[in-house]
């Protein structure tokens, strides 16, 4: 009996220490470093997605189709650009995920108590998540012979979060770093 006591009073400390860590580990990664907003340049510049909005371009298709071997090229042409769209969405999602993350700790940090955000974020977040569920499906019917994807409405969401997030970051800065800029 004595053995069971010992050995879950070690699990638990090593629980506690593990959990300990994280915590350090996350304390670090959410320094003020992290709510910077010139540092989100890269991460949301909106030309970083303008390929996106092209990659279904009707155009393209119809140089493929117009070459003397473009019956043969047609299949390889819409799977590497499913394949190139993948990838764009893939990032996409990502920005999207940390945008997100930052404004959750934006609002934590916040002292303007903002409910509003917190249903404009979940509102966007099922939009985005619908339409990568909706983007799957019209890829599937594009490999098969559809064309006529746009793309605007899958980036709509994301420039509605990232407008969000400035203002929200604008507003969570210091009134003295706002004026020197």
């Amino acid at each position: 009996m004595d053995i069971v006591i010992l050995t879950s009073i070690c699990f638990f400390a090593f629980l506690v220490l593990l959990l300990a860590s994280l915590l350090r580990t996350l304390a670090r990664r959410s320094g003020d470093g992290f709510l910077d907003p010139s540092d989100w340049a890269s991460t949301f510049a909106p030309a970083k997605y303008e390929p996106l909005r092209r990659l279904f371009d009707e155009t393209d298709f119809k140089l493929v189709t117009a070459l003397p071997q473009g019956a043969k090229l047609v299949s390889r042409f819409r799977a590497n650009r499913i394949r190139i769209c993948r990838g764009y969405v893939d990032g996409l999602a990502q920005d999207f995920s940390w945008a997100s993350n930052v404004i959750k700790v934006l609002m934590i940090r916040s002292d303007i108590d903002r409910p509003d955000l917190a249903a404009i974020l979940l509102r966007q977040r099922l939009v985005f998540t619908l339409a990568l569920i909706f983007l799957e499906y019209r890829l599937v019917l594009y490999r098969f012979g559809l064309n006529g994807l746009n793309m605007s409405v899958f980036i709509e969401p994301f420039e509605r979060l990232r407008t969000e997030l400035r203002s929200l970051a604008l507003a969570a800065q210091p009134i003295s770093a706002v004026a020197a800029s």
